[in-house]
Order: structure tokens, then C-alpha cells, then sequence
């Protein structure tokens, strides 16, 4: 599972208004939950896709595993935030909005990573 493993993490459940794929950012509300295409709150802590109306849990903050794209490969310590896709890539700086930061390295690919969640307003 990707859920949140760590004493330190915190996990909101919330309602999905749409489907959301595991390990992707979470965005909106608490009532209608969707799959970020930018800025997000959070990630979906399980590897198992939901559908609309699942309740869904949001690590918001601390160490969660996330799915993350290595198309610009991904070190431990760099800033990351959401793509398009959902997905978490490198960030160049913390100057934009940034979702977390890499605990685990991804040189390339797509895989499940563990990230500091710490949600910034960009």
C-alpha cells in the first residue's frame, strides 16, 4: 500500500467527486475532492484508484509515498509539486508552488516515491 507509514504524517479523509489514481495530488474540498492538475493539498494515500463519492485518504502532511514522473530525474531533497498529470516532479525552486520534498530518489520513469508533504500557497 502507499498509505502514510509514519508516526509524523496526517491523514484527512475526504470525500472524491471524480476519480482520483493513488499516489496522485489531491485538490478542492473536503465535500468534493478531485485530482490536481497544479497546486495541491495533499496526496492520495493508497495505490488503488477511487471513484466519485469514495471516501478517500489525503496525507496532507509529513512522509507519504506518491507517484511521481522522472522525466527530470528527482533527488533526495528536491523540491516537488504537481504536473498536469497529477503526478509529482522536480521543481526548480521553492519560489512556485511546491507540494513537498523528495525523500527518495527517481532517476527515470514513472514510480512510487516517499515525499515530505508540506503544501505551500502558489
Amino acid at each position: 500500500m502507499s498509505e502514510a507509514h509514519d508516526a509524523f504524517s496526517t491523514i484527512i479523509h475526504v470525500v472524491a467527486s471524480g476519480v482520483i489514481h493513488g499516489g496522485h495530488g489531491v485538490t478542492g474540498t473536503a465535500a468534493a475532492a478531485t485530482e490536481a492538475t497544479s497546486v495541491s493539498f495533499g496526496a492520495l494515500a493508497q495505490t488503488e484508484d477511487c471513484a466519485i463519492a469514495d471516501i478517500i485518504p489525503v496525507c496532507v502532511l509529513g512522509p507519504c509515498k506518491v507517484w511521481a514522473d522522472g522525466t527530470t530525474p528527482i533527488v533526495v531533497g528536491d523540491f516537488v509539486a504537481v504536473d498536469g498529470s497529477g503526478h509529482y516532479v522536480k521543481q526548480a525552486s521553492a519560489s512556485t508552488a511546491v507540494s513537498g520534498m523528495a525523500l527518495e530518489a527517481l532517476a527515470s520513469g514513472l514510480a512510487y516515491i516517499e515525499v515530505l508533504i508540506a503544501p505551500s500557497q502558489g
